[in-house]
């Protein structure tokens, strides 16, 4: 029951981000992404930073809990 509900959660960021690519593709970039002077410009550009580093960080989290849950479930 497990692996379908993965493969529906899988299935659904796969069309989400599909639908984001065409979105993007078909209507363009948004306009406050190319204007500089733009309000939300520096808001976006913190929060990417904050995703760059943030991001990494979580991934490795995420690898040492598995790797422990891993070694657990093994009996090692």
């Amino acid at each position: 029951m497990a692996v379908r509900a993965r493969a529906w959660r899988v299935a659904g960021g796969a069309l989400v981000g599909g639908g984001v690519v065409w979105a993007v593709l078909w209507l363009g970039v948004p306009v406050f992404l190319t204007d500089e002077k733009h309000v939300v410009r520096p808001v976006l550009e913190a929060l990417s930073w904050i995703a760059g580093i943030g991001g990494p960080l979580v991934a490795a989290a995420a690898l040492a809990v598995a790797s422990r849950q891993a070694s657990a479930n093994t009996g090692a």
